[in-house]
């Protein structure tokens, strides 16, 4: 069977299975098939590019709300997936279809001739082909690694949005802070503005930003957020104020480094109405998202101390009548998982730690339960994620809850098993 004749779930496995890496950092491949399906240089409308270690997938659900909510034709590209890869592609609201995404791999098949992709670069490229062919306003384009390096940045952004510098993927990105925010820092563009969303770790930044003589609007700098008991407001010093915005369930940072992109590349189309719209009504699938009510279950897909840390704080906020928590936890390999552990231990009561179906690069049962044993915390270990649901389930009581993370690959196994 050609590819021409391919379902989605063959062109999937063939993707998959043309790299023999699954990450391979680089844009010399990429351009170069870029180049050929004439992606490059495209200046269709304006683009905005997101990278951060966390808040990346917040901040672009931010920028697609208040994009629907202005008219505005948009094209969005994020990753991972939880259900299905569809997810990835959203023009106008709406995910690609599976006719659609099979056409896009035959061009991007085509053009790449004997060049080898990676699965990211194959998807990126189809995204990029699908967007050129569609009547868009705006590209929002989410990082998938790092930033210099990564496939997204084969296109240059009219404004670049970095949300916060943390310790992830070292062993591609560098072992230092300093090397991780150059390579975050790679998508700023000379002369273009770029938004630093996180009060910490802006003075890592600013030297990249200065070479590229671009325009900062770094949070506390030149806007602030100030913080009221059921609302916040964003004031900064370009003519945007705003105030009564809703808490939204994801740092309220991210938001407001999308509103502010938005006002810098579309002033005149935004009104304050729309803007707390969407801040009010924005839904990040896989954040903070509760599966069920009886017992509260939680799901978020914090996978690194920072995001665990705002986990935590978030829980204690907004659920006051919780006193404590069932966690069900893995991750993969690489993380630090002690740091996630000690994030938010002082709110949990029990951990349960599945193996998980779906991933094969998890840390094994063995090393977590030495690690809880050391640290004299409750624990049981299950053979899937079902049992482990399950004793969760039985062993919380009225005044407690169940919240499950660590990877984005246990937050899909839960999501698929409750829909």
């Amino acid at each position: 069977m050609s590819e021409a004749n391919f379902t989605l779930e063959q062109w999937l496995a063939y993707i998959t299975s043309m790299h023999p890496q699954s990450i391979d950092l680089g844009l010399t491949r990429v351009k170069h098939v870029a180049k050929q399906l004439g992606l490059l240089n495209l200046r269709q409308c304006p683009v905005i590019t997101v990278a951060g270690t966390n808040g990346k997938g917040s901040c672009v659900a931010t920028l697609a709300k208040i994009s629907q909510l202005a008219g505005l034709r948009t094209g969005v590209y994020t990753s991972p997936h939880f259900n299905k890869v569809n997810e990835r592609f959203v023009i106008n609201g709406k995910q690609v279809s599976n006719q659609d995404l099979c056409w896009a791999f035959e061009k991007v098949e085509q053009a790449r001739k004997n060049v080898t992709l990676t699965y990211f670069e194959y998807l990126t490229l189809a995204a990029l082909y699908l967007f050129a062919k569609a009547p868009l306003d705006l590209y929002i384009l989410e990082v998938g690694l790092g930033g210099r390096l990564d496939a997204v940045n084969i296109i240059d952004p009219d404004l670049a949005i970095i949300t916060s510098i943390g310790w992830d993927h070292q062993n591609f990105l560098g072992d230092t802070l300093a090397k991780i925010a150059v390579e975050k820092a790679g998508i700023i563009r000379p002369h273009k503005p770029v938004i630093f969303a996180s009060i910490d770790h802006g003075d890592l930044l600013e030297p990249s930003a200065l070479n590229q003589q671009a325009t900062v609007f770094a949070n506390n700098k030149h806007y602030s957020l100030i913080y009221h008991t059921d609302s916040w407001t964003l004031k900064s010093n370009c003519g945007l104020d705003i105030d009564d915005l809703k808490y939204p369930n994801f740092p309220t940072t991210n938001a407001a480094a999308a509103i502010m992109a938005m006002h810098i590349l579309f002033p005149h189309m935004l009104n304050k109405s729309q803007i707390q719209q969407a801040i009010a009504t924005v839904e990040i699938f896989g954040r903070s998202q509760v599966i069920t009510q009886e017992p509260l279950t939680i799901v978020d897909v914090a996978h690194n101390q920072p995001a665990v840390a705002w986990l935590a704080e978030n829980l204690k906020s907004r659920y006051h009548k919780i006193n404590k928590w069932h966690a069900i936890f893995n991750c993969k390999k690489d993380k630090d998982f002690a740091a996630m552990f000690t994030a938010i231990a002082p709110i949990v009561t029990k951990w349960y730690i599945p193996q998980l179906s779906s991933m094969t690069d998890v840390i094994d049962l063995e090393i977590l339960a030495h690690y809880l044993n050391e640290k004299k915390l409750l624990y049981t270990c299950h053979d899937n994620l079902k049992n482990a649901i399950r004793e969760a389930q039985a062993s919380t009581a009225e005044d407690e809850g169940i919240i499950a993370f660590g990877t984005f690959g246990l937050v899909a196994e839960i999501i698929g098993e409750s829909c």
